[in-house]
């Protein structure tokens, strides 16, 4: 009799069997397909580590549009990167694998010839779930402006003043750019992507023996024609870095500029402009030459006014670049 029911007792006991395949697969699709959320005014790739807990998940792509095409943006907050964003064990869990039993994982991302991005644990031998993608990532456009092409207005000075101030600007149009007729793979996206411009070859393009001195006494932001009320004499901050030749520099000056060769300035999302529809953003440079007090010859000094955008020839628009991402999961 008891050998009789032994058989019935265990009847409704079966073996539970984890599909590690199917936790990769989807893992995959989360971090390959989607934008992860928030993904609108605010993404959650800009987002800092005080405010993560109001990240939902931790999608890559630029938009729920693009499947396979990556966010450079999101995949540098991802594999903590991004010094304002430190993500944890149990963030991954939570906010890319889910479910309730506590896997581990390994995650990595191989973009070109660059080193490999890897977060996660050390991998078994065997017995995990994999899935592999290939993908695309987004390569943000910037301005890289040569001095000699800009180094070329000219005006008269006299004994008393021998000055000339000039001004340099980039004009972001908010309305160009975000022309819908281009790709969001292609396109530039401010509110959420930065903008750089670097000023190359600036002193070779000077006439060393012309030019006493070239202060850059500003740079300043204006929007729609009124300057934005920002800390220009900070460092660290959330909306810019600016660069002398490698160096951090503030936006406020006054600094010498004649022998710096590159000027580079940063400015990260999300712009100030970026939610309203017609508006534009002005970068200004403001500099002050002084010349050697000869009035009979003509002083040439950098200046322009440019926009920041599509079809010149100093603008390197987005691009995609290959790669493939492996999720170990078990």
């Amino acid at each position: 009799m008891v050998l009789t029911m032994v058989p019935g007792i265990f009847a409704g006991l079966e073996s539970a069997q984890i599909d590690y395949d199917a936790v990769a697969y989807r893992t995959s699709v989360i971090l390959c397909e989607d934008p992860g959320w928030p993904a609108d005014e605010d993404p959650w790739e800009q987002y800092d580590t005080k405010h993560k807990d109001d990240i939902d998940r931790l999608g890559l792509t630029i938009s729920s549009t693009t499947p396979n095409i990556l966010s450079k943006e999101k995949v540098t907050s991802f594999f903590n990167n991004n010094e304002n964003l430190t993500l944890s064990e149990e963030d991954y869990r939570t906010k890319v694998i889910f479910g309730d039993i506590p896997y581990y994982y390994n995650i990595s991302l191989k973009i070109g010839d660059d080193p490999e991005n890897v977060t996660g644990n050390i991998a078994p031998d065997s017995s995990y779930g994999y899935m592999r993608r290939l993908v695309k990532v987004k390569e943000t456009g910037y301005a890289r402006i040569d001095g000699w092409d800009f180094n070329k207005s000219h005006g008269t000075i006299t004994a008393l003043n021998p000055r000339i101030y000039s001004g340099f600007s980039l004009t972001f149009d908010y309305n160009e750019l975000q022309n819908k007729s281009i790709d969001e793979a292609y396109r530039f996206m401010p509110q959420y992507e930065p903008a750089s411009v670097t000023i190359f070859n600036f002193s070779s393009s000077l006439n060393e023996s012309d030019v006493q001195s070239v202060i850059l006494t500003k740079i300043r932001l204006k929007k729609d024609g009124t300057e934005i009320p920002l800390l220009y004499s900070e460092y660290d901050n959330d909306t810019y870095r600016f660069f002398i030749d490698g160096v951090q520099h503030t936006m406020q000056g006054p600094v010498e500029i004649k022998d710096a060769d590159i000027l580079r300035y940063e400015m990260y999302p999300p712009l100030m402009f970026s939610n309203e529809i017609g508006s534009s953003l002005n970068l200004a440079f403001n500099m002050t030459y002084t010349f050697k007090p000869d009035e009979s010859m003509e002083h040439y000094y950098f200046s322009g006014d440019v926009p920041y955008g599509y079809g010149y020839d100093y603008m390197t628009e987005p691009s995609l670049r290959e790669g493939s991402m492996e999720v170990l999961i078990w």
